[in-house]
């Protein structure tokens, strides 16, 4: 029966790995202090990183995963249990970050601890996170992807690798049932649960994330046009963070003899 397991999880392996459809915080206080650098001794403190994780599989259970940075305080991102496909991510942000490299991690129970470098200046640094592959997106060369969270820790030493095989093929070949082998949280230890591991083992292709950048707020200018009345926040707006409303400062309509304007630099 173990034999037929290792054999099945090969298998499904090879299948996940060129096919698997979209479904659906360990600290960093204790690290090495930022290398920040001045560029022409410049030291304003405008940096920001966003970290954003939404779900590519569907589990049963919320999972809380902590985001930590070299020398932030950490933060966290709960994904809600759910039996359909999740469409939702979460996003938490670092701002007022000196340009420096910096230490991203991402922990979570049952999920390997992810770990990228980030080397941050004045700029918007986005990274993507997902609880697994995404069909239909190259994750080789130097195509821009979203990073993996690799689920399937299943003796909690932060990694997925041939101890976590082995332990949950022996669980399900024993029918022997824990938290820590029930990795899509329904309750049961089963081929389910293996055919999850499968999708993180040894993955074909990198698990970083590509680094998108975008001007700060803090760095963007906004000026209304002389005409033109906002109702909201255009701070908020550029931050993502709220909306806003133009019209005419007259209470006229919007014409091309009446427009409504706002610049941003």
């Amino acid at each position: 029966m173990k034999r037929f397991l290792i054999c099945l999880l090969s298998f499904v392996m090879v299948i996940t790995q060129s096919s698997w459809a979209f479904g659906a915080e360990l600290s960093a206080s204790g690290q090495d202090q930022v290398e920040a650098r001045a560029d022409n001794g410049d030291t304003t403190a405008i940096g920001q990183v966003n970290v954003s994780i939404g779900p590519a599989l569907i589990l049963w259970k919320p999972v809380t995963f902590t985001v930590g940075l070299t020398g932030q305080q950490d933060q966290s991102v709960t994904l809600a249990a759910e039996r359909q496909e999740q469409k939702d991510s979460s996003e938490v942000r670092f701002q007022n970050l000196k340009a420096g490299t910096y230490t991203l991690t991402v922990s979570a129970p049952q999920f390997q601890t992810y770990t990228q470098q980030i080397e941050v200046d004045d700029q918007v640094h986005s990274v993507k996170l997902l609880t697994g592959f995404v069909k239909g997106i190259s994750y080789s060369g130097q195509a821009s992807h979203p990073g993996v969270l690799q689920i399937g820790d299943v003796n909690d030493d932060k990694k997925v690798d041939e101890k976590d095989r082995d332990l949950l093929v022996n669980a399900i070949d024993e029918k022997q049932h824990s938290e820590s082998t029930d990795l899509n949280g329904d309750g049961k230890t089963d081929l389910v649960d293996l055919e999850y591991f499968a999708k993180g083992y040894e993955p074909d292709g990198s698990t970083q994330a590509s680094v998108e950048k975008s001007l700060p707020a803090a760095g963007i200018q906004s000026s209304v046009g002389e005409n033109t009345q906002v109702e909201g926040d255009l701070d908020l707006l550029l931050q993502k963070e709220g909306t806003v409303k133009l019209q005419p400062s007259e209470d006229a309509e919007i014409s091309d003899e009446n427009p409504v304007s706002v610049v941003f630099d």
